[in-house]
């Protein structure tokens, strides 16, 4: 008998599932998808959990790092790794995400430190495991209109 995990790539699939369903509704980007490559400095490959599409192909918005609810969205290895990879692509913003809170960053202010950067922060659950998210589907989709609304403010 195979049995079937609802694990961190579960929640990317249900997760881009919901920001297209959202993203139809006359925001202005052009979809999300999951694990986008993106080449790095000696040819090194990253691929950011989600993207999300302002002018595709040649314009990410904003890259969302999706980790674990038990993974602190402030960790400076998982915020440096999306950093590294938004600054590399040229995207102005990414996100990192434990399902509970979710952090948006500004990548590009030179002078600041990289906590001035941060721009906002969701509080969006309190789960213990990745399963729990299918139960709060309305709650996730009501935040990430949220989300993409503040993010399109940044694009007007």
């Amino acid at each position: 008998m195979t049995t079937i995990t609802a694990g961190e790539r579960w929640a990317q699939g249900k997760i881009l599932v919901w920001l297209n369903q959202i993203i139809k509704k006359k925001l202005p980007f052009e979809g999300a998808e999951q694990e986008v490559e993106i080449v790095l400095p000696k040819g090194r490959r990253r691929y950011p959990d989600i993207v999300i599409w302002y002018k595709k192909p040649d314009k990410i918005a904003c890259i969302i790092e999706l980790k674990q609810p038990i993974v602190d969205v402030y960790n400076e290895d998982l915020v440096h790794a999306a950093l590294e990879k938004a600054t590399w692509a040229g995207i102005p913003f990414f996100a990192t995400w434990n399902l509970n809170k979710f952090v948006l960053w500004e990548t590009f202010r030179p002078g600041t430190s990289l906590l001035d950067r941060r721009l906002r922060h969701w509080d969006v659950l309190d789960i213990k495991r990745v399963p729990e998210l299918e139960k709060h589907e309305r709650a996730v989709k009501e935040f990430l209109f949220d989300f993409l609304s503040a993010l399109a403010k940044y694009y007007e």
